[in-house]
């Protein structure tokens, strides 16, 4: 697959994901409406894309963008000690970037780090670019009444909860199911990002774990592949596992 297939390909995924979200979100008036934005913002960035493609240019649909490593203060997993000394770009840097991001047909930024929420500067520059979807992957447990005001003023900045899930530890009342109530009461678009591996994927993908999250409001549900003593081969049967499984 070339790039030019490849943004083709996650452009339509895009574009089918916002599509069965919206006929779940019928009921939901707030929901309905930020999804019905969307899919103009993705439309209008796949034609920006295609201008830049004719021109020679390879434009990715999404990008990931690390705001801060830094770990909240009373989070559970805090390190001790922690280096805060890290050199960060600066609010109005992001901001450049989300400007020359829009310009050039990105649709979505995802933005990461070990706690967004503590560059509230850049949250505050993300939320006035409306054009732009910006998925933001959040710990749960530390998701405040605060911080879902805030997803609930501005609705192009849209929460994905991590759930960590090891080996002989799976368990799904999970201690974020607080967060997950609040966010479906307040009618806020969210979705998960599983981290597991293959010793504990039958259980994440099943049929009635997926129900037992959409049934209370989840929209999105991505995974993330953790095999760190994994040599290749491991690797390619996870893959194909999650494939099989997904599909």
């Amino acid at each position: 697959m070339n790039q030019l297939e490849l943004n083709d390909y996650i452009s339509k995924s895009i574009k089918s994901m916002l599509k069965s979200a919206f006929k779940n979100s019928l009921q939901n008036p707030k929901e309905a409406a930020f999804l019905t934005k969307s899919g103009r913002i993705v439309q209008k960035s796949v034609r920006r894309r295609k201008e830049m493609e004719r021109k020679g240019y390879h434009i990715p649909p999404f990008f990931i963008g690390t705001v801060t490593s830094r770990q909240s203060a009373d989070a559970s997993y805090a390190v001790k000690n922690y280096d805060t000394s890290e050199k960060m770009l600066a609010a109005t840097d992001w901001d450049r970037i989300f400007h020359e991001a829009e310009s050039l047909g990105i649709s979505s930024i995802i933005l990461s780090g070990e706690e967004p929420f503590l560059r509230n500067d850049v949250m505050e520059k993300a939320a006035t670019h409306q054009n732009i979807i910006f998925p933001i992957i959040v710990n749960g447990t530390h998701l405040s009444p605060e911080k879902i005001n805030i997803f609930d003023l501005h609705r192009n900045l849209v929460p994905i909860i991590h759930m960590e899930r090891r080996p002989k530890k799976v368990n799904h009342e999970n201690d974020i199911d607080a967060a997950i109530s609040q966010l479906n009461q307040t009618g806020i678009f969210f979705g998960v990002i599983i981290t597991t591996t293959t010793e504990c994927l039958e259980p994440l993908t099943s049929k009635p774990f997926i129900e037992r999250l959409t049934e209370r409001g989840c929209r999105i549900i991505l995974y993330l592949e953790s095999e760190p003593k994994a040599n290749d081969t491991d690797i390619f049967n996870a893959r194909k596992i999650f494939q099989e499984r997904l599909n």
